[in-house]
């Protein structure tokens, strides 16, 4: 049996053992911590009660594997073939391992059993050498990777980690190796976080190979790993965008006509963090298409250095200070803001809706994100329109009018339009060229 619950929390997290079919049944012993031991109950039957209290972090343990086997008294001959029985309920990690006698290790994580997660080599018992960890992801997922901590002590790159492109450990798929001897902490000696390091697969299968030197006295935890996963669908998510930990893109022809976006910063992905988080969504529209982004739902920002104006021009953030403030906010290519929402505002401005004829983004700005504090939650919808509303145009007539299009709201609060029209006269002979220019409105 391998056991990965709470450390020193054994009131609320444990496995109990009855000897009967049910848990009124005589107790006959609680196990709970972490450990991997061979235990031998009477039957006919027993009875397993996994309890399992609320959520502490940091969440990397996983549950417990049992093997389970039916002993014959008078031959003490598995009377069946073994069980696995598998339980995790944390958010942590879900893996198939696989302890052989050569007392290396295999780790399957897989995107079916849980999307993101902490894996730790530390709480892998009875492995010496190599330890194998497969990322298998479905289509169109990939696999995002940030290493937390490693120690390798031995000399010569006797020791190492490598990172691997693929479902395989190939040459050819290697995208890094660490040697040996190099350590790396999240955290200087001042405790804040160092600079994170990142992977990121191009398919939807990654593997980690660590390689270590174990001398007869050596501690089993003095060459060790630790790190966080995320399976990211890019068809729902976006395309991650290289060397950004949150910046995605949606391209109109590529992604999904329409999907939810939501805020960042719940995965252990993001366990490292601490300070200001920014994360931005590339909203792109092909040629002849639109994109909207409307901002449904949204909790109340308590900062009171910043409130929310809306008006004709759309909302946008009154700061009373210079400092960083939460707030969402859509830009347009021209960091010019289009719409803003931080601080004080009213529940019945939501929904709050931008349209655009070219690419715009959505950003999410925390001013101090910590995985204690992960910042404010919102929810918004997108949608790729196919309308030749504005753009970029020719015009190869001589004479003519060139007319702005006419917006029909299509919310009557909160729903604000962004125009980019270029008109490109192109007469293909010298001419002189004269444009008079009016507007039937009245105020600019």
């Amino acid at each position: 049996m391998y056991i990965s619950l709470y450390f020193s929390h054994c009131g609320a997290h444990y496995i109990s053992v009855y000897q009967g079919p049910t848990s009124n049944s005589p107790l006959l012993t609680t196990i709970c911590d972490k450990s991997t031991k061979d235990h031998t109950f009477p039957g006919p039957n027993v009875l397993l009660e996994f309890r399992a209290g609320a959520s502490i972090p940091p969440y990397d343990y996983t549950g417990f594997v049992a093997t389970i086997e039916f002993i014959d008294d008078a031959s003490t001959q598995p009377a069946s073939t073994p069980a696995t029985l598998e339980v995790s309920p944390y958010p942590a990690v879900s893996v198939q391992r696989n302890l052989r006698n050569d007392q290396s290790c295999e780790l399957t994580i897989k995107s079916a059993d849980i999307k993101s997660g902490h894996f730790d080599l530390r709480g892998m018992q009875n492995w010496k050498t190599n330890c194998t960890i497969r990322f298998e992801g479905r289509e169109p997922e990939i696999v995002h990777i940030s290493l937390f901590n490693y120690v390798l002590k031995a000399s010569s790159c006797q020791s190492f980690i490598e990172i691997y492109d693929g479902p395989d450990i190939r040459s050819k798929d290697k995208t890094k190796r660490l040697c040996s001897p190099v350590e790396n902490h999240a955290r200087d000696t001042n405790g804040m976080f160092r600079e994170r390091q990142m992977f990121v697969s191009s398919g939807n299968h990654m593997t980690l190979l660590v390689r270590r030197l174990m001398a007869n006295n050596q501690d089993e935890e003095t060459e060790y790993l630790d790190g966080a996963y995320s399976f990211f669908n890019v068809l729902e998510r976006g395309t991650l965008q290289p060397d950004t930990l949150c910046d995605v893109n949606y391209n109109g022809r590529s992604s999904s006509s329409r999907g939810k976006l939501k805020h960042p910063g719940t995965e252990q992905i993001f366990w490292n963090v601490e300070g200001q988080l920014r994360c931005s969504q590339n909203l792109i529209p092909a040629t002849n298409q639109s994109i909207s982004i409307k901002v449904i739902s949204l909790n109340k920002m308590s900062s009171n250095l910043c409130y929310t104006e809306c008006g004709d021009g759309g909302c946008r953030c009154v700061k009373n200070a210079s400092s960083v403030v939460d707030q969402l906010y859509v830009i347009s290519t021209n960091d010019d803001i289009l719409s803003c929402i931080c601080g004080d505002f009213q529940a019945e401005w939501l929904p709050v809706t931008v349209k655009s004829w070219s690419p715009i983004k959505l950003v999410y700005s925390v001013s101090k994100y910590s995985w204690a504090n992960k910042g404010f939650e919102y929810s918004a919808e997108y949608s790729f329109k196919d309308d030749m509303v504005c753009g970029y145009r020719v015009i190869n007539q001589h004479t003519g009018i060139l007319e702005s299009p006419i917006m029909i709201r299509e919310s009557p609060l909160n729903f604000y339009y962004h125009q980019d029209c270029t008109w490109l006269l192109d007469s293909n002979v010298e001419r002189h060229l004269t444009i008079e220019i009016g507007s039937s409105q009245s105020r600019e």
